[in-house]
């Protein structure tokens, strides 16, 4: 705003006019497109005015015929909360050059190749507030578009990969702690038949019908622990349970065998599943030497 304005008086010459101070209020905090701002003007006193005509109030209104800029717009929303190493951007219509500051820092300008990453604290949740606005040579600058955010380096979730039984699965990598946010590949670590994964599910993720039969999946961490659940169709057999042994004549070794149940290597009930069943000892009752060695289905 100028510091002086024009005033237009009568004097024993005539009309005239002269330059005199001006001090103005204070803007609005929110600059529209158009506003009006306060004035004292001081006469001088070459103008010979009385003591009443000192000072005048005046009302200036300011308009504006330019377009106004929108705001840039975000990749998270107003109190969001992300991780320590989240990265957050900023995108602007019409080409217009981004600023931005965090907390009270100064404003800086946005570059897109690196986002802004607000820094947060080991073992904290901290708030950050990130201010920015859009300018444009020949269009007036935007509002401000306002961001408080919540930097997460405090929780840590678990990936657990188990069996249908819940007991841990071993023949899989990716288990561990995660902060939200974080990338983590599940994949199965084992190509023999008998520790082959045949399929995924999971609880607090959703996998796609591709993943769920991948030998290797990725997903984002979510604020939340997260249970995979490895699937196979092969099992070690630690016990087999049996009804009865029917043997051929003139052949000791069983022409059936009826299975009742079956334990794998962890104790866990085998229930549905195809067993390949390896005698390696066969003896007959009394009898120290085995008889042979034979695969039975």
């Amino acid at each position: 705003m100028p510091n002086s304005v024009q005033i237009a008086y009568e004097s024993i010459d005539g009309e005239k006019t002269a330059s005199a101070p001006v001090l103005w209020g204070e803007l609005p905090t929110s600059i529209s497109d158009e506003f009006t701002i306060n004035g004292t003007v001081t006469i001088p006193e070459t103008l010979e005015a009385t003591k009443e005509q000192k000072q005048t109030a005046i009302t200036v209104k300011v308009t504006s015929d330019k377009e106004r800029l929108a705001k840039p717009s975000a990749s998270v929303a107003d109190g969001a909360i992300i991780a320590l190493d989240g990265n957050i951007t900023l995108s602007s219509a019409n080409g217009a050059t981004i600023w931005y500051k965090i907390d009270d820092g100064a404003f800086t300008q946005y570059n897109p190749d690196t986002g802004i990453v607000p820094q947060g604290e080991a073992g904290k949740t901290v708030e950050r507030k990130i201010t920015a606005y859009c300018e444009k040579e020949g269009f007036l600058r935007s509002e401000f578009l306002t961001l408080n955010i919540k930097v997460d380096n405090e929780s840590v979730h678990t990936v657990k990969i188990v069996d249908k039984n819940g007991i841990i699965y071993g023949y899989a990598s990716g288990a561990g702690e995660y902060k939200i946010g974080d990338s983590v590949t599940v994949k199965a670590t084992e190509n023999d038949p008998e520790k082959f994964v045949s399929s995924w599910s999971a609880e607090e993720i959703t996998l796609s019908e591709a993943d769920k039969t991948a030998s290797a999946f990725t997903f984002e961490m979510p604020a939340k622990d997260v249970t995979i659940t490895a699937e196979s169709f092969r099992y070690y057999v630690s016990k087999l349970y049996l009804s009865s042994i029917t043997p051929v004549a003139d052949n000791p070794l069983p022409q059936t065998l009826e299975i009742i149940g079956a334990e794998d290597i962890n104790g866990n009930v085998i229930e549905n599943a195809p067993l390949k069943i390896e005698l390696m000892q066969w003896y007959e009752k009394g009898e120290k030497t085995p008889i042979t060695d034979k695969y039975y289905r």
